[in-house]
């Protein structure tokens, strides 16, 4: 018997639509293989992803940090690579422990090879 279709989904676009909560955010996690997915102007996006002002300089920038965080086999969220690089703690040989960092990259159409 073969699993369901969406089993499969590796991208989703999804802006537009009516997300307004996390828990329809975490309703994606039943896609294993979601790697591109896009949000954009879904009433929670809109909410947890706002540009900073002078009052608020820091804004409410929590919207990628909360998907990514729900969603662990995203590579891409609204059209910026997320890449995750392991180094090893400098000094500590014997420990086999490793920092993890994390780098938000937006990648130009075309530059996706590189």
């Amino acid at each position: 018997m073969r699993p369901p279709a969406r089993a499969h989904t590796q991208v989703l676009y999804a802006s537009n639509n009516r997300l307004e909560k996390w828990s329809d955010v975490d309703r994606l996690k039943a896609l294993p293989l979601l790697r591109d997915l896009l949000l954009v102007n879904n009433p929670i996006y809109k909410r947890h992803n706002c540009p900073p002002t002078p009052a608020e300089p820091v804004g409410c920038q929590d919207w990628r940090e909360q998907v990514l965080g729900r969603l662990r086999t995203l590579k891409t969220l609204d059209g910026l690579q997320h890449v995750v690089v392991n180094l090893e703690a400098e000094g500590e040989e014997e420990d086999d422990e490793a920092v993890a960092v994390r780098a938000d990259v937006v990648v130009e159409a075309g530059e996706e090879g590189m």
